[in-house]
Order: C-alpha cells, then structure tokens, then sequence
C-alpha cells in the first residue's frame, strides 16, 4: 500500500499545485508553496517538474529570467525525445525566442543533434530543423554567424547518422533561404548572399532538385561574378558538374574573370561558347556587365583589322563586341571616355561593312549589325556628334548590303530604317546648328530636314497599326519645324509658307505652337514675321486636320488672332490688322450660342484697340475707314458675353460722338 502512495505522489502533487495556481486566498498560496517545495526535493529531475516550473514562473511573467532559462536548460537535457514532451518542450523554448534569440538557437540545436539525430522521429527532426532555418534567415531577428551555425548543426548532424532530409523539408527550407538571399543582396550585402547560395549547393543534407539547383547555381554566379573575385571565380567552375559548365552564366563568369586577369584568349574562347549555346538571333544572349569591356572591345577591334578575311567565321565577336558598348556606354563617368568606346565599336564595325561587301554575312546578320549600330547611335546622346552619325551611316550601309541580297518582298520596311537613320542625323545636326551662327552648320541641318520630308512624302502605304501611323506623324510634325527653324534662319519666306502649308493635314496643337514660337523668335522684320503669323491662323482656322479637334482649335484660337493683330499694327500692316479684326469677328459668330464662348477678356481687349485705330483714322480725316473699324469693334463687342455688352454700348455712344 505505501508502495502504491509512493508511485502516485507525483501525480497528487501535481494536482494540488494545479489545483491551488487558480485560488486566490492565502491558504491557497501556503499550500501551493509547500506542494512547490516538496516536490522540487523529491522529483527535481521529473520532466513534468520542470514543465511546472515553467508553467508558473511564465505565468508571473519571468519567461525571460536566467531562473526561467536555467529550468529549460535542465528540461533540454532530460529530453525524451516522444511528441508529448517535444511539443511541451519546444513550447516553452519559443517563448523565450525574441528575448533570448541565441539561446533558442542553441536550444533547437541541442534538440536536433543530442536528442533527434540518432532518432527515429524524422518528422519531428524536420519541423525543428525548419524552424531553425527560419529563425536564422529571420532578418527581424538578427541572428549572429547564421550561415556557421547551420553549416555547423548539420554536420553534427550527419556525423550521428541523420540522413536526407525529405523533398519537402528541403524545399521549405530552400525558400526560406531564397527570401533571406533576397534580401540580404537588396540591402547591399552581396558577399552574405553569395555565401549561403555556396552553401546549399555543397550542403549535402539537402535533397534539391535539378531545378532549384540550377537556380541557386545562377544566383551564385551572378553575386560571384558582381564580386570580381577571379580565383573564387575559377575555384567555383572547377567544381561544377560538367552540366551546369555549360550553360551562358556559368559561361559568362568564367570570361569575366579572365578578362579581370587580362587573358583574352581565354575570355574570347568563353564568349564563343556563350554564343554556341545561345540563339543571340533571338535575343537570348545573358545580359552583360562589366568595368572591363573596352578591353575586349579594342582586343577584338585588332583582331578584326589584322584578320578581316575571318570575319565572317567570327561574326559572333562582332555581336558581342557591340552588346557590350550597349551595355556600358553612358556608365564610363567622363564624355572622353565614351567617345573613345564609341570609337573602338566604329572602327570594328567598319571592318564588318568591308568585309561585307565581299557578301559575308547573313541577310539575318546584316540586319543585326544595321539595327546594332543604330541602337548604339541612340543611346551616344552625350557622345561626339561625329561619331554618331558615322554609326548611323554605317548603319544604312549594312542596311544597303541587306537589300542587295534581300528579295523584293521582304524590302518593303527597309525605307523605314533609313527613315529612322536620317531622323537621327537631322536632330543632331539642327542640335549642333543651334549652339552655332555659321551659316554652313545651319545648312547641314536644312539638308537633312529636306531629304527626311521627301522620304516621308514618298513613303508607300504599308498595312501600319495605329501606334506606327502616330509614331511617323510625330517625326513629321518634327522635321517640318526642324525644316521650318531653318528656312526662318536663311530668310526662306516662300519656303516658310510652303512648309506651314503641308502640315495643314497633320497640324495639331502642339506643332502649332512650335510654329508660332519659331517664328516670333527668329529676329526677323516684323512685316515678314505678321505675314507668317497670318499663314498659321489661317492654316488652323482652315484645318481639316483630324489631329486637331474643332473645339481645341477654337480654344487657343484666339490667341494666334491676338498676335496676328497685334503685330500688323506694330509693323504698320493696317489692311492685315483689319484681317486680323474680321478673323476675330468670324470665329466669334461661329461660337456664339455654343458653350465654348470666345474669350471676354480677347474681345474687350481687340474691340477697345480696334476702336482707338478708329479714332486715329477719325483724326486723319478718314471717315470712311474709321466708320468701317468702329462698327467691326461695336459688333465684336456685342458678340463678347454679357460682361462685354457695357462695352458696346460705350464705344456707340463714343461713335455718335465723332459723327
């Protein structure tokens, strides 16, 4: 009998502590002192006790006192590794995680190696060992030597027999660890994230697809390759199964660090794999970057010059060389140094265009290089204009070579490209005339201009979507005021007036606006200036344009009329003023009763100085003419809204007075 109170004092015990935790008298707490007391003597290595403790001292809100953990150390250690006392375990160890960060870490390592290792619990060994890799790749919790501590629990690991973890465990934690790589390389530290992609590849626990292999391979590749660290960069290809060597970044990272060592055979030799093993036709050559491109360029450069008969069975060096001015040009930091890459592609592309002409390339090849050196051309804004039209030019010459061995059904879009070329030409030639006052520069401009009007006017009619039909009526609409800029610059009048002419069927506001500022800016007499001003107004108020909606045309109407007016009584062009005044009265007749009104403030404005001209002429003894003005100025006035009638009824009285 007293053996059987012996086997069930624990359990009596524990009932009474319970028991007592949830009544608040004193006696209660006595007792739960005594119970506390007894049977941390008798049982202090009870599993159960310690869970108590803990139970407790959580409740009095000490889970993050060196008593607390000194407890849950002693629990760790007579861990018997069943899922009742891990799940008691690993809940009171988790409690103590954002306090004791490191101490928890320890504490799941303790498990994983000293209690699970050797066991049979693969699930339980999983979940915990996914719950360590998501506290180390925690950045909220800033665990320290997180790769080493991992690298170290799984060695440990293995070393006690613990084999694979599952498919599952393993791609639970390779996410985990992807989102840690992310962000760690967001945040400038790319060393870190190089580092644990080095480690799940060599990690031997994991069982990781091919798939997410390659995947942390090209992540590894990539940071190894931004680190420039060139004998890192051969270690790591050397032990790369001989799959993953051949493919473009692993490719890639190995020509990069020979290029950082200056050995270009050997760069070379890993660019033409790069090119073996991709469709650049199809635009999938990887993406390059480099501080050390112009080395290769200029390597290449020589080749090409010293052996233009191989050019053709090394077209590739050609692609390569210009995707890498593409990639770098603008990142050099000084203008000079742009210019000199700039040169380098020229000189390289010029031995191509030779070679060319002896039929070596492709028409796909041709056509390549054509739209090459004319992306390359764009992208030099701030380069020698020089060296910008001479890759445009080389540009139309590939192009030139392409349709000689084109077939005439495919040669229908190749006009297109010589469009784009000489567009270019004409921006930054008009770009440079305007920083200078030579004639010559002004006229180079004016060419071009011309030359880019004929191949628009002649264009043929392609099947264009609408995107492409508003693309080419925006280069018109800009060659037409490069045009117009020049032919104001030579005093062209007739050739000013043609120009405003053609547009009439593609004008819109904003070429309207150009037109006006070019003009009122060129310097030139105001007796030409008015009678350029009165060809725009008129174009605008004549327009079938379908660019140029009716209303929008009547809105800013009556501002060109303004200038129009104004400037014919500046230059003393009495009959054009009086055209000005009637083109007033017309639209004005036209938007009365409408909605879209002609503006107040422009009536009160032209109907006042219109009756003053009036007056003038009264003084000169025209009564003729000055009755003719003053009605027009009393008939606008009239047609203003009700805030103008006041005004036509003064300007009647005045005209009463000087009958």
């Amino acid at each position: 009998m007293a053996q059987d109170v012996g086997n069930d004092a624990l359990p009596i015990l524990h009932a009474s502590i319970r028991a007592n935790l949830h009544l608040e008298s004193s006696l209660a707490k006595e007792r739960l002192a005594k119970a506390l007391n007894l049977v941390e003597k008798r049982y202090h290595h009870a599993f159960a006790v310690k869970a108590l403790q803990l139970e407790i001292l959580s409740r009095e809100g000490h889970s993050n006192g060196n008593e607390y953990l000194q407890i849950l150390r002693d629990m760790l250690d007579i861990l018997n590794p069943n899922k009742a006392e891990l799940n008691t375990a690993l809940f009171f160890l988790q409690k103590a995680r954002d306090h004791q960060t490191s101490f928890y870490v320890q504490g799941l390592q303790q498990i994983l190696v000293a209690k699970l290792a050797n066991s049979d619990q693969q699930e339980w060994t999983e979940r915990i060992f996914i719950l360590l890799v998501w506290t180390l790749t925690n950045s909220r919790l800033h665990t320290q030597n997180n790769s080493s501590v991992l690298c170290d629990t799984m060695k440990r690991m293995t070393k006690c027999g613990r084999g694979l973890l599952s498919e599952d465990a393993t791609n639970a934690c390779l996410i985990l660890i992807w989102k840690y790589v992310d962000v760690v390389s967001s945040e400038g530290n790319p060393r870190i994230a190089e580092h644990w992609c080095s480690f799940v590849l060599e990690e031997t626990m994991f069982q990781i697809s091919s798939k997410n292999r390659e995947m942390f391979l090209r992540r590894y590749i990539a940071f190894a390759s931004d680190n420039s660290n060139v004998r890192a960069a051969y270690k790591l290809f050397g032990n790369m199964p001989n799959e993953y060597r051949k493919c473009p970044s692993a490719l890639y990272l190995i020509y990069k660090a020979a290029l950082s060592d200056r050995d270009f055979s050997q760069g070379r030799k890993r660019i033409f794999s790069v090119h073996t093993v991709s469709n650049y036709a199809k635009g999938t050559l990887i993406s390059i970057r480099s501080v050390s491109w112009a080395q290769l360029v200029e390597h290449t450069s020589c080749h090409v010059q010293q052996k233009p008969s191989d050019l053709g069975k090394h077209c590739w060096q050609l692609n390569v060389s210009s995707c890498l001015v593409s990639a770098q040009l603008g990142k050099m930091g000084k203008v000079k140094e742009n210019d000199e890459l700039l040169a380098q592609v020229i000189r390289v592309l010029e031995a191509a265009h030779k070679s060319g002409q002896n039929t070596v390339f492709s028409a796909i090849e041709l056509e390549w290089l054509s739209q090459r050196s004319y992306n390359i051309a764009v992208q030099a804004r701030l380069c020698d204009s020089r060296l910008v039209v001479q890759l445009l030019d080389l540009s139309i010459q590939f192009t030139d070579l392409q349709r000689k061995i084109t077939t005439c059904e495919k040669q229908s879009s190749l006009w297109q490209h010589y469009l784009h070329c000489d567009i270019i030409k004409a921006f930054r030639a008009i770009a440079e005339a305007r920083k200078e006052t030579e004639p010559s520069l002004k006229a180079y401009a004016h060419k071009f201009a011309q030359h880019c009007r004929t191949y628009i006017q002649n264009r043929p009619q392609p099947e264009n979507t609408t995107d492409q039909n508003n693309e080419w009526l925006q280069k018109y609409r800009r060659i037409l005021s490069i045009d117009l800029e020049c032919a104001l610059f030579f005093n062209q009048w007739d050739y000013v007036s043609s120009i405003i002419e053609e547009s009439k069927s593609i004008i819109d506001g904003e070429l309207g606006s150009i037109f006006l500022d070019y003009v009122l800016r060129c310097g030139a007499s105001v007796t030409y200036i008015v009678k350029v001003v009165e060809k725009i107004v008129l174009v605008l108020r004549t327009t079938t344009s379908p660019y140029l909606e009716a209303a929008t045309a009547r809105a800013f109407l009556p501002r060109y009329i303004h200038t129009f007016f104004q400037l014919s009584l500046d230059a003393s062009e009495y009959c054009l003023a009086e055209s000005a005044l009637d083109l007033a009265l017309a639209s004005a007749c036209d938007l009365c009763g409408t909605t879209l009104r002609y503006p107040s403030d422009e009536i009160q404005w032209m109907a006042t100085v219109a009756f003053n001209r009036a007056v003038d002429l009264y003084l000169l003894s025209e009564s003729g003419e000055c009755q003719r003005w003053a009605e027009k100025a009393i008939k606008l006035a009239d047609l203003g809204e009700e805030d103008c009638a006041m005004l036509g009824k003064l300007l009647r009285e005045k005209l009463q007075k000087l009958s």
